[in-house]
């Protein structure tokens, strides 16, 4: 996305955090071309490890923290919440979505680990509305982990943009985020003025034999 008044340029890197190996191998040599990227990525206190690495595993793909890479002279800013808002915002769920967020890596694992989990999980990456069902909920836990990351997201992609010193620098930034985010990042940045530019397709499960249910329930092979 472009300005009319400057010559800062930004791409929005939608992703999702599991993948074919091909598809962040495609993504990293994209990724090459920059040289600042804004960073979705939250952490909170005592909590270091991988999310979806077993969920991964148990579909066949890897994961996005493994597998994308980027230039290592890059500057890398983080656009999420701090550890810190996250842990707070984090101690004010009700218990039971509390315990859910402490135990998401194996929860993914478990509904994974069966025939109908990995199948939902596969269909998901083809449909449109999987985005879509990503939107703003009215519950605790997705209030946390989708709407108040998306304003404090948007705060920063909108302190950045505006940054005098930002405005003049001639090397395109990337904004690199899930999926589920995008929407609100995007209509940030048309907010600050930006115009939308070209589009370019990555395929998610790139090169996979997945498995996906006939129309009439029994299992087929598609190759995407």
């Amino acid at each position: 996305m472009s300005h009319p008044n400057h010559s800062l340029k930004v791409t929005l890197y939608p992703v999702f955090h599991i993948g074919s190996p091909a598809f962040y191998a495609a993504l990293s040599e994209d990724l090459l071309r920059f040289r600042t990227f804004l960073l979705e990525g939250v952490r909170w206190r005592g909590w270091t490890s991988p999310l979806y690495d077993l969920a991964a595993q148990n579909l066949g793909l890897v994961t996005q923290r493994e597998h994308l890479r980027l230039p290592s002279d890059s500057e890398r800013l983080p656009l999420d919440m701090t550890e810190a808002e996250f842990s707070r915002q984090a101690r004010e769920l009700p218990v039971h979505w509390h315990l859910l967020l402490r135990f998401l890596r194996p929860v993914f694992w478990a509904i994974t680990s069966t025939e109908s989990g990995r199948h939902h999980v596969w269909d998901s990456f083809s449909k449109a509305s999987y985005v879509r069902g990503l939107q703003d909920g009215d519950r605790p836990f997705d209030q946390l982990i989708k709407t108040k990351r998306d304003r404090a997201m948007c705060a920063r992609l909108r302190d950045f943009v505006q940054e005098p010193i930002r405005l003049t620098q001639d090397s395109p930034v990337a904004v690199v985020a899930g999926a589920g985010h995008m929407p609100a990042l995007y209509l940030t940045l048309r907010d600050c003025g930006f115009e939308k530019g070209s589009v370019r397709w990555f395929e998610v499960l790139d090169g996979l034999k997945v498995p996906c249910r006939s129309t009439d329930g029994r299992a087929a092979r598609r190759v995407v």
